[in-house]
């Protein structure tokens, strides 16, 4: 679902409203937010200011976007990685990692994990208990940041892999 948010018109977010990422932003005294990184808007310079590569119903683990036909959070990933090579080509490799290792990198996940997937999954809630599910979850996100070595600094701001 398109959503017209802040400038009235779609911008490839899935919702009318801010996400927990957008409050952060604005917390943090970021007056603009980042482009849907496969929105037309995320072309040329605006990529400088960073890119948001969320997708509603995806979550810690994969199987669960896939259920909601849904970008993976290794899918996610593999669009920032593309995103790097994009800038790396715009402003060289040196100023790319410069703006891409000074950024804000935000996670917000695990919610549809339960609320889309478990919960409503007997065979999941049948196998593991809540506690169970959220070992696994745990460890799907811990492999992914040990795998990926993401690095959370605190100058920019990129609303990365922010999921519902």
């Amino acid at each position: 679902m398109e959503e017209i948010f802040v400038t009235h018109r779609p911008t490839g977010r899935f919702c009318n409203g801010k996400l927990a990422t957008d409050f952060t932003a604005e917390y943090l005294g970021f007056t603009s937010y980042p482009p849907a990184y496969l929105s037309q808007d995320a072309t040329g310079n605006a990529l400088l200011t960073g890119a948001n590569f969320a997708s509603a119903a995806s979550g810690l683990y994969d199987r669960t976007a896939n259920l909601y036909r849904a970008i993976t959070l290794t899918r996610q990933l593999n669009y920032y990685k593309e995103y790097q090579t994009k800038v790396a080509n715009m402003v060289g490799k040196a100023k790319a990692n410069n703006i891409t290792s000074g950024a804000i990198h935000l996670l917000s996940a695990g919610s549809s994990d339960y609320i889309q997937n478990y919960y409503i999954n007997p065979l999941l809630n049948r196998m593991y208990t809540p506690d169970q599910f959220s070992d696994i979850l745990m460890r799907s996100y811990s492999t992914f940041i040990q795998v990926n070595h993401l690095a959370f600094t605190y100058r920019g701001y990129y609303a990365i892999f922010s999921n519902i």
